[in-house]
């Protein structure tokens, strides 16, 4: 159960959406937004993306590198909850309990079912995936555009 009290560019939105269940302050932005910074997504990231929102709003995010406001996340379903800021963590943990309460073998081995053909995939790829990004980032204008986007983050916190 992913609890998101802030932000979540990136890879801190894999992490949310690679949990079971998303539950997100209200107010705030997630999404894969590699692409604004000339970054491409890995193909497991777009996978991931896909299989949480379908692949047209996946497609139209990522391309863009938009960053999506909690009630639109909600709307599409890429969280599972939008909740005031101090209720985040209950709110999680309240999920939590239910998800315990089913038998726990049953749960694990459906959900392993369920993203069988996913992993599988990225476990066929990773290598060819590992030396694509790799190439990518080290790129002159991937390193500028990521360099532009850590100072507007530095400027952000003034």
């Amino acid at each position: 159960v992913a609890a998101v009290s802030g932000a979540a560019p990136a890879a801190g939105c894999l992490l949310a959406i690679s949990c079971d269940y998303r539950v997100m302050a209200k107010g705030h932005v997630l999404g894969l937004n590699e692409t604004k910074f000339g970054l491409v997504c890995p193909p497991w990231f777009q996978q991931t993306m896909v299989s949480t929102v379908g692949h047209r709003h996946a497609e139209s995010l990522m391309l863009k590198g938009t960053m999506v406001p909690s009630s639109d996340a909600l709307r599409i379903g890429l969280i599972d909850e939008e909740v005031d800021e101090g209720e985040v963590m209950q709110a999680a943990e309240r999920e939590l309990g239910a998800m315990l309460s089913v038998n726990n073998r049953a749960r694990q081995t459906t959900k392993v079912a369920l993203r069988m053909p996913m992993l599988q995939q990225m476990k066929a790829t990773f290598d060819m995936d590992r030396d694509w990004f790799m190439s990518w980032v080290q790129m002159p204008e991937v390193q500028e555009g990521l360099g532009a986007y850590l100072e507007s983050l530095k400027k952000r916190k003034k």
